[in-house]
C-alpha cells in the first residue's frame, strides 16, 4: 500500500522505524515482526533498496534478530552489545531449558513479562530453573520488562552482578 499521508504498508513502517526510531526500539520493533513471520530477513534489505532506506537504517538492519522472545528482550540485547558485553540470545541450558539471554557464556538475563510469568505455575518453573542453573555455573538475574527501558539502571544492576564474577562450576 502506497503512503497515504494516514498509514503505511508494514514493510515502509519496520524501514521507518530502523531509520528513526532510537536504536533499541527499531531493533525491537523488526525482530518482532521478523519473529512473527511477518516479514522474512530477505524482505527487509530488498525492500531497502527498493524504498532507499538511508545508510543508518541499513547499518541497523544487521540488527535484527528473529530470535528475540519479546520487544524487551531486544531492547536489553542492544543495550548489552553496545555496552560491550558479549551476548547470545535464547539459548538452551541442560535442565534449565530455554533462556532469555546468555551474557559471557556465565551470566543469565531473564526479561519477565506479566503476561508469561505472572501464575503461580510460571512462577514457581522460573525458581526451579534459576536453581538448576546455579550448580552448572550460571548466575540467573531477572528483569521485569519495565526496568530494561530504564537503560542506565539496566546495565548498572548488570555491572554489578557480573563484577562479582561467575560462581564455581560444582559438576
Amino acid at each position: 500500500m502506497p503512503h497515504d499521508g494516514f498509514r503505511t504498508e508494514l514493510l515502509r513502517t519496520v524501514l521507518d522505524c530502523l531509520r528513526c526510531a532510537p536504536v533499541h526500539e527499531a531493533a525491537g520493533i523488526a525482530d518482532h515482526v521478523v519473529g512473527a513471520g511477518l516479514l522474512t530477513m530477505v524482505d527487509l534489505p530488498r525492500a531497502g533498496a527498493r524504498l532507499g532506506a538511508n545508510d543508518r537504517a541499513r547499518q541497523r538492519l544487521g540488527l535484527v534478530d528473529a530470535r528475540a522472545g519479546s520487544p524487551p528482550e531486544s531492547w536489553a540485547r542492544v543495550f548489552l552489545e553496545r555496552a560491550g558485553y558479549r551476548v547470545e540470545i535464547q539459548v538452551f541450558i541442560d535442565e534449565v531449558g530455554w533462556i532469555d539471554i546468555l551474557v559471557d557464556g556465565w551470566f543469565v538475563i531473564e526479561i519477565d513479562g506479566r503476561r508469561y510469568h505472572a501464575g503461580d505455575t510460571s512462577f514457581a518453573n522460573d525458581r526451579r530453573r534459576d536453581r538448576a542453573a546455579y550448580p552448572q555455573g550460571y548466575v540467573v538475574i531477572r528483569f521485569p520488562a519495565v526496568e530494561v527501558l530504564r537503560e542506565e539502571y539496566f546495565l548498572g544492576e548488570v555491572a554489578r552482578v557480573h563484577a562479582a564474577g561467575r560462581p564455581s562450576r560444582r559438576r
